[in-house]
């Protein structure tokens, strides 16, 4: 009512942050991606398939010749570190979503003999030209 904008003008005034950033805070950033495991159906595969498709992932199939962008492995294979007595059990079981992490040293920019994927120097996403790949 009335006495909203007079309340809301002396609030403005004087903006005093309950919580501050400590001036020790990281400055930089790491982009990353969240999967909801407990949403993720195990046998599905639909989003593998599609981040495949749309980053022109090849399939081979020969086993030692996959290459992979984002796939799924038991919890205690990929957080070994990770076990403890408060890890929920249905979740101990289920497996986990394994993707890029835009490593700081990207082993697959190393390798790339076309240097189509790269990391970019401005945010570190490691990246793909698709016109420099070799299907």
């Amino acid at each position: 009512g009335l006495g909203a904008k007079p309340a809301w003008d002396a609030l403005a005034a004087n903006p005093s942050p309950k919580f501050a950033k400590s001036p020790e805070a990281l400055k930089g950033k790491r982009w990353a991606m969240v999967v909801d495991m407990g949403k993720c159906r195990e046998e599905c595969r639909d989003c593998l398939e599609a981040c495949h498709r749309v980053h022109n992932v090849p399939d081979f199939r020969n086993f030692k010749d996959e290459i992979k962008w984002i796939w799924k492995e038991p919890l205690k294979a990929v957080f070994p570190e990770q076990e403890h007595h408060y890890l929920d059990e249905p979740l101990k079981e289920k497996p986990v979503m394994v993707l890029c992490n835009h490593c700081d040293h990207p082993p697959c920019v190393r390798v790339c003999p076309t240097k189509a994927t790269f990391k970019r120097p401005e945010d570190g996403i490691v990246m793909m030209d698709y016109h420099r790949c070799i299907p």
